[in-house]
């Protein structure tokens, strides 16, 4: 019963769904890629089932730089994440708020645990447009 559940987890783990559109491609996002060294981004709640509570959640993965550890300065980077995601996101009115966070994943054998390190809800009436 345990191995059948753990084939259960891993195989739920590896099923994700495609990312958000973007209207440049991904240029934006991939600049701020760059920028933190990351590894790669994961998203979540963008099918139309998830968005009850209208919130997209970007997981920058594995960043070799991090925001200050300031946090004013740490706010006003993630809300400057959020606003290029926003400003950038094909369908942005979908979302309400952008739940950004930076987390170290490692592979334990069946599959990634997050740690966040670095976190903050940026609402859209915060964002400057």
């Amino acid at each position: 019963m345990l191995f059948l559940l753990g084939i259960t987890i891993s195989a739920c783990d590896t099923q994700h769904p495609p990312p958000p559109q973007f209207r440049d491609q991904g240029a934006a996002l991939d600049s701020i890629l760059q920028s933190y060294q990351a590894d790669s981004v994961e998203f979540e709640n963008m099918r139309e089932a998830d968005l009850t509570d209208s919130a997209l959640t970007v997981a920058l993965v594995n960043c070799k730089r991090l925001p200050s550890a300031d946090p004013d300065s740490s706010a006003r980077a993630l809300t400057g994440i959020a606003s290029v995601i926003h400003r950038t996101v094909l369908d942005h009115s979908r979302y309400k708020s952008y739940y950004i966070v930076f987390v170290e994943s490692y592979d334990d054998g069946v599959f990634k645990m997050p740690y966040r390190k670095v976190e903050r809800v940026v609402r859209v009436d915060e964002i400057e447009n």
